[in-house]
């Protein structure tokens, strides 16, 4: 068909690879240790961290929904005394990380401070940075 309209293409065959979440060549081996695998994850998390630096902003975030607008003030102020930048929406909290791993650990703190009704999850960041995080 392109020939009959006297056009070109260039074709080509690349894979994904899960753990480092990227299209490669075929030539490019899947890991196939725990090393490997690791090794993947790793280079994954520092990509993310250095998206987050060149931007200014955090590609990963976590959401926290108390059950009342006093306990997210609450908790705000306790994650701001961290030192962490935080965004506060009546009864929820958004904390920025600036990898997946960074998030799940924050994740889990926020988990052990806030009360035990709280929902916290994980996820890649929106729109709701104002300001770059400190």
């Amino acid at each position: 068909m392109l020939a009959r309209h006297d056009m070109a293409a260039e074709s080509f065959v690349d894979r994904w690879h899960p753990i480092e979440e990227r299209w490669e060549t075929p030539d490019v081996p899947m890991p196939q240790t725990k090393a490997e695998r690791e090794a993947e994850h790793q280079r994954l998390v520092a990509d993310e961290a250095a998206e987050s630096r060149a931007a200014g902003v955090p590609r990963w975030e976590v959401r926290a929904e108390l059950g009342s607008h006093r306990q997210a003030v609450a908790l705000a102020r306790q994650l701001e005394g961290e030192g962490r930048a935080v965004v506060r929406r009546w009864k929820f909290l958004i904390v920025g990380a600036g990898d997946e791993d960074e998030a799940r650990e924050l994740a889990g703190h926020i988990r052990q401070e806030a009360p035990p009704d709280a929902t916290v999850m994980v996820e890649q960041a929106g729109m709701v940075w104002p300001f770059p995080p400190s």
